[in-house]
Order: C-alpha cells, then structure tokens, then sequence
C-alpha cells in the first residue's frame, strides 16, 4: 500500500510510509494558515483490505479554516454510489464505505482534496492505493443424518473444497431458527478444523415439515469471507417421555458436562433444548416445570467463559434463545441473564479496534442486543403480573425485575459505547432492530454540534417517536470542546421496559430515550434552558378513534344569544386540546373555556377564535433541514397548571360561531369537537417512578402523538385521556305538545297503532333471532396452551357467494409475524356449520405471545366430507 501526497506551490509536506499498513498516514502543512491536515487508514488497513468489512478513512485537521472542504473520489474510471456505498458521502472530512462494494483482487485509489478558501487560498491532496482480498474459494458441505430428534441426535457435519492462500481457514456454523433473514442465524460453533465436532441442533417448526436452514461461513485470516447458504436438515422435536427425562435429569446432565470441561456442550445443550421448549405444545408441562429449566440453563451460561469475539457470539445466541418465551423466565433468571449480558457488553469494550472491524463488532452486538431486548420483554412481563404480590423476604415485589432491567440496560450503554468506538463524525447512524425494539448510535463532532441550527434524533426511517433538539450547543455545554467527538444512542419501544415502576400504568404510549456518550461514558444533561422537544406515539388509539372520541354539536341560532356547551373531567397538570371543526366551510368559532359552571359571554376562565391565525398563534418548530411542524389551526391548546393538584375539576366548554353579515337570522352552524387532555412523563431513576416535572406538554401534540418541551435528557414517555361528552336531550321539551291528549286523539291513536305493531314486531324479530343466534357469532378458538393467552387475533373469514362456494372439509390456518408463528389451528365450531356459501365467520385466537407485525397467512382444508371443495373469498386478520 502507497500513500502519495501532493501540494499546491510553494507549500511543504511531510510523509510518514510505513511498512505496516496500519500506521500509514500522509500529513499535508499548509504553511500560509498554519494547519496541519493528517490523512490515515483507520479500519480494514491489512495489506489486503477484507472485502466483508467497513473501509474507513480518516482526515485529521488541526486549526483548519471554518470553510475548509473536503472532495473525495475514487480513481481509475470505477464507479461508486456514494450515497449508497458510502456511509459519509464524498464531501465529509472522513470517509466510509460499505462492506461487499469492492470487487475481490481488485487495486483501487482513493482521493482526497482538502481546500481552505481563506486568503491566502491553500490546496492539498492526498491518495489512498489498496487492494483487496480474495474470499476462500467456495466449497460443498454435507451433514448426517439427514433426519434426526433435537437433543438426542448428534449430527456430522463437514466441509470440503475450501480453500485460500491466506491460512488458517476458520469455519462458522449458523442456524436460522426462525427462516427470514440473517439477523435470525445463531453461531453454533467457529473452529478451525473442516470437519465440525458432532452437533446437537434445535428442531424445525411443524409447518417446515421441522426442516431447518443452516449457513456454513468461511473465513481467511484476513476475514474475507464466502458463504454457503440452503444447508437444510430435519430436526424433529423429541416426544412428551423424551422431553420430560432430558428436563428431569438437566441438572446432573449439567453438571457432568462442567465436570467434564465440555463448554461446547453446554451450549448445544442450551440451544437445542431452548428450541425445544420455545415451540412446544405447554399444556403436557407446568410452568414451574418450563421456568425451572430455563433457570437452569440460564445459571450454566452464567458459568461460561468469554474468551473472544466468537465466544461472546456463541453464547449471546445461546441467551437470546433461551430468554425469547419471556413468561417462562423467572425474575432469577432475568437477574442471571442480565449478568452474563453484562459480562459480555463489557467485554466488547475491551477489543481492540485494530483487530475487530466495524461491520463484525456491529454483527456481535445484533446477538447480543437480542438477548438483551428479551430479558427487558421477561422483566416487563413478570413485573406487570407480579405488581401486587408480596415477597416473602419482605424486600419489595419487584426488586428483581428492577436489577435486571437496569443491569441490562447497563450492558447496552457498553454495548454502544464499544460500537461508537468504531465509529467516525459524519457517519450515518447504526440502526438496530429487534422486534419493535429499535436503537440508533451515532458519533458527531463538537464544533458540529455547536451549531445554532435544529437537530432530529430518530432511530430509524420516519420514525414517529423522536427527538428535536434547538440547540446543541447549550444542551452540551463545557461537556463537547472543539476538536473533540460525542456519542448519541437512541431507543424506542412500545412494551415499557420500567414495568416494576408503581406509576408505569400512567404510560401510554413508546418509551423513547436519548443520552449523549463522552469517552464511553454518559452525559447527565439536566436544567436545560432551552428544553428539548419530545414526540412519543400514543399506543392506545382505537382504529375507529373518530366514532368514539368525537362529538358532533350545533351552534344557537344569533338571535338566541346562547353558547352550546360540552362538559368533561381532568386534572389542572394535564394539558388540554380542543379540537373543533366546522362542517362548513370558511366559517370561524368562538370558544369559551370555564371550570365548575358553563361559561357565558361575560363570565370565562379563558377564550380563543378558530381557526387560529398563522401569523402568531400558531407554535411552530423547526426541524432542521427536514422543514417545519406547524400546530393545528383548528385545536385550542392550553397548557397545563404547574400546580400540583391531582384531583379531577369538572370544565365546560363553549362553543358559538362568530356571526357574518350574509348569515341568515335562523342561521346555525354544525361542527365536531374532540377534547382530550395529554401528561408528559418521564423515567426517574433515582426514585424508580415516573414523573412529570421539568417536562411541559407542547402544542404540537395530536391525537395520536405527544409533544413535550423538557429540561432534561433520560427515557420519556406520555399519558393520554379522551373525553366523550353524550349530547344533550331535552325530554321536557319533546312532550310540551302533549299537555292534553283529549286534543290530539288522532294522533293518539297512530301512536298507539304504531306502538302495538312495534311490539309485535319485536316479538317475532326476538323469535328470529334466537333461530340466528345459532348461525351467527364468534367462535374463540383453544389458543395454543402455553399460557393464558394474553394477546388476541381476530380472524374472518368470508366464503364466496357463487354456487358450490361452501366446503364441507376441516380448514385450518396458521399465522406469520416477524416475532413468532401462532402454529396451526383448526378453525371449526361443534355446534354449527361453517364457511356456507356467502358466510361470514368469525374467530378469535389467544395467543400466550405477541407475533409482532403480521406477516403471512397459511390456510389448508383436509379434503374430507362429500364437498370439501370451497372458494375464499378473503381472510382478514386482527391484532
């Protein structure tokens, strides 16, 4: 590798060509501004750089100009996509570029200009020659038996054909336990020999006729990699009799592999045996029996060792497997897992960053995020179950949940800041996702943040809980000098990781949460004076939220001189919104606000015009470079007292519309309103509660999201309410024409006509319904015996209305989300018959887990009966 420097006149350069390619670097001197630019390899520098792995180039320039640029390109006629191959672009200071764009034994040069256009004007430039490394030339593998039973048979597996100048080969073992993508595989086991020790593999689902995918990755000692994918074999869970001696003599079996010093057991044991006990049928089991387990397997990878980056692998997998049914992992247990994790996080830190890439540590750290996410899913389901149960050590009920959770979360901050430490200023974030859990990390520069312009912190995309931050610089203060970097990590979930809180219930909405990292350590950044902006999905919007929260209203006609009126109930520390809109157009409203009694014109706590005027009213916040968010026009915003003053007040709202000149005398106008009130919340550590103080509800918050101006960074979330006032009726007033009925007998009569066919009518309708009831209604289907069924799907079904259309065989469905599978289920009812032509029938399936977003639908008849012939129209599925 040659580095060659090159200078505009009259300019001095020094170079430094070293025969270890990681310590090249060329240093550019601009004479005339006294700055000194120093161009290095920071990661993937090997003699051959790793096709596999993240190239990272680095621009040190100390005492540059503010306006000093920097043009990257690529030499010799090679295309590249910057945006797409690069995380950096070509005009930042570093450059880096994504794994798998550089084509195998090929010789590229990198560019770099760097310009400063104060006077007198200075140039310099700088060339990075490399090539790259060949992967090992790929080979077959094969594995036997081609059949067998999770826990009991010991598979061979080898690998012929491989090969590679640069020795020794190193051989990983995958499995994809869930069939997607490969942020599902799990490490197996890494070595050095082709043919791999014998293995004990988890079973396959039931509806891959218990097939599983298995991915063989070989690596030179340069890392360049090649891979072979679409390894399958049938593993088949073992029987009830199987199962139950492996779970009573798992203790012994334990112990006499540590006995034995058989680390790489243990850990077959523990996936096979998770893989076993996460896809069971739990109605054969107690739960006790299950937890046991688990705790037991989760104390065994207590005991392992992490020796390296492929041990931390191996075992993270193994943890993430044997923590992923979360009702089954014990408070212990959690407490037990956290710790490993801890371990593990800890030990990342510790890797050089010379010998461990980018792209690998981040693959590290998906393993070990999964297990993670899971002990916090373990912790929030127990600690919510658990709420009001005492212990019998007299310590409070949820002691254990509270130190796994904060233990864990311990583990990712050490997480992140091992990835952080591989990361550069103006690269884009590393965004992780399991499940719904969703996490972004990401390094600035301090004069970068000093900038007076608006910044949005989201973890991935569009999402809808973020971060606006006005100004960095006095967020920051002395914490982030000039010359000096700043980690940000990001997180946001729907499932409350602070579950053992006793205010959690108050949450409703993501939990989100952004902190600032220094040298590996965080920031507490606390009495901001220009607060930070806080957006939180709601999580409890109902798909029909319009019908149940909205009212429709009528305005009094001018000359009546009224105000119609709406009553609710909320606390003087909520914030509330009044949303009003007219049915007309171009029509304008006046509304009044009093607590206790119905405001009149004279007497009101507060009022305001609709819609509000763009001119001033309406709070608007910059977003940076993504544009702006503007208030609703239509919804009056009043913030909350800061008096502390929980009871609820009665408040009466006015409504009128503002008369105009063409507005007839009788003239009324119709319009809708929804109230609803909003609390922002946030995680207190030290008192392991949330509150609400030093966070202040904003008026950009909507129905479905919340906006809160807060002085303080740590995890937030938000509470919300929704008020639907019945409209009146004035039954009084309905009968004044009826004051004597000896005056109105034909109307008398009619009534009395209408009322007796009424009744009949009712009597004959009640008669059919009976007959219907038998026909119609939802069925609830068994659920899936692994516990009480906490999560519920609606299913329906619609049968075509041609001829034939019915079927008379057994239908079944399964059901796929990027979590779990619900397994096969018969959709059938013993006291009627289903899917009849033009039918429409309804079930409802509780689950004991969540499947997250649904994915797929499987449905399949048995073709039994005379017509098992039948035409599905559509499926329809509800979470």
């Amino acid at each position: 590798m040659l580095s060659y420097p090159v200078f505009t006149t009259h300019q001095t350069a020094s170079s430094n060509l070293f025969s270890n390619p990681m310590q090249t670097c060329v240093t550019i001197i601009f004479v005339t501004s006294a700055a000194v630019c120093i161009h290095r390899c920071d990661s993937n520098c090997d003699t051959k750089a790793n096709p596999s792995e993240r190239l990272v180039l680095v621009t040190q320039c100390d005492n540059c100009p503010a306006d000093t640029t920097y043009s990257w390109a690529l030499k010799g006629g090679r295309h590249l996509d910057w945006a797409a191959d690069t995380a950096t672009g070509n005009t930042s200071r570093n450059l880096v570029v994504a794994s798998d764009v550089f084509e195998a034994g090929g010789s590229y040069t990198f560019r770099v200009e760097v310009t400063s256009d104060a006077e007198p004007v200075a140039t310099g430039f700088a060339e990075y020659f490399f090539s790259v490394n060949e992967p090992p030339a790929v080979g077959s593998c094969d594995v036997s038996p081609s059949s067998g039973v999770s826990t009991i048979t010991a598979f061979d597996i080898w690998c012929e054909g491989f090969a590679d100048e640069d020795a020794p080969l190193v051989y990983r073992l995958y499995v994809d336990d869930e069939g997607s993508d490969s942020s599902t595989y799990t490490l197996l086991h890494a070595g050095t020999n082709h043919q791999l020790p014998p293995q004990k593999l988890p079973p396959g689902l039931e509806s891959r006729d218990f097939n599983i995918t298995l991915e063989v990755r070989v690596s030179d000692s340069l890392g360049a990699t090649s891979i072979l994918r679409n390894l399958t074999v049938q593993v088949r869970p073992p029987t009830v009799e199987e199962t139950e001696a492996t779970l009573t003599s798992l203790n012994d079996t334990l112990d006499s592999l540590f006995a034995a010093g058989d680390n790489q057991a243990v850990l077959q044991l523990t996936n096979s045996l998770s893989g076993v006990l996460n896809n069971m049928d739990t109605a054969n089991y107690s739960k006790d029996a299950l937890s046991q387990a688990r705790d037991g397997l989760v104390a065994a990878l207590a005991q392992l060792p992490v020796q390296n980056l492929e041990g931390i692998d191996r075992l993270a997998g193994a943890l993430g497997q044997v923590t992923s049914s979360e009702e089954q992992v014990s408070p212990d247990a959690q407490e037990s897992a956290a710790q490993t994790a801890l371990r593990m996080s800890s030990s990342l830190e510790t890797l050089n960053k010379n010998d461990v890439g980018s792209k690998r540590l981040e693959e590290t750290a998906g393993f070990l995020l999964k297990a993670c996410v899971n002990i916090l899913h373990a912790s929030t389901t127990s600690a919510t179950e658990n709420r009001n149960v005492a212990s019998e050590t007299n310590q409070p009920p949820l002691s254990k949940n509270k130190n796994a959770t904060t233990t864990t979360f311990t583990a990712i901050g050490k997480l992140n800041a091992a990835v952080l430490d591989r990361k550069v200023p103006d690269e884009t974030p590393t965004n992780f996702t399991v499940g719904e859990f969703k996490m972004a990390v990401q390094k600035q520069r301090c004069d970068i943040t000093a900038s007076t312009q608006a910044q949005v912190f989201r973890t991935a995309g569009q999402s809808e809980s973020f971060f606006v931050i006005p100004d960095m610089t006095s967020l920051l203060a002395d914490s982030c000098k000039a010359g000096e970097t700043v980690g940000i990590e990001h997180f946001k979930t729907p499932r409350n990781p602070y579950a053992f809180a006793s205010t959690m219930d108050q949450v409703e909405s993501e939990v989100t949460s952004l902190q600032f990292r220094r040298n590996g350590a965080p920031l507490h950044i606390r009495d901001l004076q220009t607060p930070v902006h806080v957006f939180t999905r709601q999580l409890t919007t109902a798909s029909n939220l319009n019908e149940v929260t909205t009212e429709t209203g009528t305005t009094a006609p001018f000359w009546k001189d009224a105000i119609s009126v709406h009553s609710f109930n909320t606390t003087r520390q909520r914030s509330i919104h009044i949303a009003v809109t007219p049915l007309q157009p171009n029509e304008t409203f006046r509304l009044y606000l009093r607590r206790g009694v119905p405001p009149t014109h004279d007497e009101f706590d507060d009022n305001t015009t609709l819609p509000l005027s763009a001119d001033g009213d309406l709070f608007t916040l910059t977003l940076g470079e993504t544009g702006n968010m503007t208030a609703d026009s239509w919804t009056w915003f009043i913030a909350g007292s800061d008096v502390d003053d929980p009871a609820e007040h009665l408040f009466h709202l006015g409504v009128e519309h503002v008369h105009e000149e063409y507005h007839g005398e009788n003239f009324t106008m119709n319009y809708t309103v929804r109230i609803f009130s909003s609390q922002c919340l946030y995680f207190n550590e030290a008192l392991d509660e949330f509150r609400s103080d030093g966070c202040k509800p904003g008026a950009l918050t909507t129905a479905v999201l919340s906006h809160c101006r807060c002085d303080h960074l740590t995890a937030f979330g938000s509470g919300f309410q929704f008020f639907v006032a019945p409209n009146s009726l004035n039954i009084l007033a309905a009968f004044q024409g009826f004051t004597r009925l000896d005056e109105n007998p034909v109307v008398v009569i009619t009534i009395s006509v209408v009322l007796g066919l009424y009744i009949l009518a009712v009597i004959w309708a009640r008669h059919k319904d009976k007959q219907d009831a038998k026909k119609v209604g939802a069925v609830v289907l068994p659920g899936d015996h692994k516990g009480s069924g906490c999560h519920l799907y609606q299913i329906t079904v619609l049968t075509g209305s041609r001829s034939q259309s019915a079927t008379s065989a057994r239908v079944f469905l399964t059901i796929y989300g990027e979590a779990a599978e619900s397994g096969p289920h018969a959709l059938e009812d013993g006291d009627r018959t289903m899917f009849r032509e033009g039918g429409v029938d309804t079930f409802f399936l509780p689950i004991s887990r969540h499947l997250g977003s649904l994915r797929a639908v499987h449905v399949w008849h048995d073709n039994t009966g005379p017509c098992p012939s039948w035409f599905l129209d559509k499926i329809i599925v509800r979470d």
